[in-house]
């Protein structure tokens, strides 16, 4: 996900640099070149809601999105509707591996069963490290409010974002002083699992930024499930996001 990350942030950044290079002169009346919320970058936490009953969730799980978007004016007014490309990543750090639980004994193969939560057995010692990360590719569309009779301009963002889940899996780093397989050599145990399943690929969510310059807040509320046909989809469990929005242009 980080190489997403960094390609999407390159490729944002020139393409910018680019649009920054040309006459403005040339560019119709219905955009906005000389406003700002292009590009935009939002730092937030997951809260995430109805969640299995035990379950110990961190404070923060840190998430990010990243949107390049262009304004289209409203007439004369100080309205205008956007809409564009992004990515984001929702992660959710707990004491819950989410892995494939087995159902019942079947003589088939896979084996029938699901992918669910289940906690952390505290045998296995020490979580250091245990998430799972939903990343997203996006399409977002906005309605937007500026008022530029401040000192700086005031914004309000509400409007959809429509994306398709492009990569999910699970991170974990366990420390147990006693040592795992039998041996007090091994007492740090990381690996990483890619291949989940009950999962949506589509997500759809209202996304909401209220600020002043450059800064805003940001807020983001899932309309479709996350999960299917597991626990979690039963509980309706969702990431609902609250975090920073930052103007880069």
């Amino acid at each position: 996900m980080k190489r997403i990350l960094v390609f999407f942030s390159a490729l944002v950044l020139s393409s910018g640099l680019l649009f920054a290079q040309d006459d403005l002169d040339d560019i119709p009346e219905v955009f906005i070149p000389g406003s700002t919320g292009r590009l935009m970058i939002d730092l937030f936490t997951d809260i995430w809601t109805n969640t299995p009953d035990g379950m110990d969730i961190h404070s923060i799980n840190r998430g990010i999105n990243i949107s390049m978007m262009q304004d289209f004016k409203l007439g004369q007014s100080p309205f205008s509707v956007a809409a564009g490309l992004g990515i984001s990543s929702h992660n959710l750090y707990s004491d819950h591996f989410y892995e494939y639980i087995v159902e019942s004994w079947s003589s088939a193969w896979p084996q029938p069963g699901s992918f669910d939560f289940k906690k952390i057995h505290e045998d296995y010692g020490e979580i250091k490290k245990n998430k799972l990360s939903l990343n997203y590719l996006n399409i977002p569309l906005e309605f937007r409010y500026r008022n530029h009779n401040l000192p700086k301009t005031l914004r309000i963002h509400a409007g959809l974002r429509l994306g398709y889940l492009i990569n999910a899996h699970t991170k974990t780093h366990l420390k147990n002083e006693d040592g795992f397989m039998g041996s007090d050599t091994y007492t740090h145990m990381k690996f990483k699992e890619h291949k989940l399943g009950n999962l949506e690929k589509i997500q759809v969510g209202i996304t909401g930024r209220i600020g002043y310059g450059r800064l805003s807040l940001f807020g983001f509320f899932p309309l479709t499930q996350i999960f299917k046909d597991n626990y979690p989809a039963e509980l309706g469990m969702k990431p609902v996001s609250a975090g920073l929005s930052f103007i880069i242009y």
